[in-house]
């Protein structure tokens, strides 16, 4: 191998992980959770995950509840995952207005203290398992 070949792979391999700000991609966790208000599923309910300690992402992971109650965390993507680490859990969550047009938001269907981070009740512990996933408890939402 040429001497200007290795610098090259040896620059792809240090560089590699950096996006094209040049910051680095935070490993993720595949994660999994579900949520219920009153003993049913949550489907709607989208919550957004506020990392305790300070890492740095493009964006606030987010999930969206799904009919059964069930959602994927996503970072990066859609559905791929967390940093493990302690996070404050918000929740956005609301109803449609009637005769409306799209810009007016409806009522939070639960209690305003989800809503912020500063009074989510809501905390989670991200730590990957033997299998690789990490997997959320319950999340119990009230009105």
């Amino acid at each position: 191998m040429r001497p200007l070949s290795a610098i090259v792979l040896v620059a792809l391999g240090v560089f590699g992980c950096a996006g094209a700000s040049g910051t680095v991609h935070v490993p993720v966790c595949p994660t999994s959770g579900e949520a219920l208000l009153d003993g049913k599923s949550a489907a709607g309910a989208m919550f957004i995950f506020h990392p305790v300690t300070p890492v740095e992402l493009p964006a606030l992971p987010r999930a969206t509840v799904g009919k059964d109650g069930h959602f994927q965390v996503g970072t990066y993507g859609a559905d791929d995952g967390l940093p493990e680490g302690e996070y404050v859990v918000t929740v956005l969550w609301t109803t449609k207005p009637r005769d409306a047009d799209e810009t007016v938001e409806g009522k939070s269907v639960v209690n305003a203290n989800f809503s912020q981070k500063q009074t989510s009740p809501i905390k989670a512990v991200v730590v990957k398992g033997g299998d690789g996933n990490c997997v959320l408890p319950t999340f119990k939402l009230t009105r």
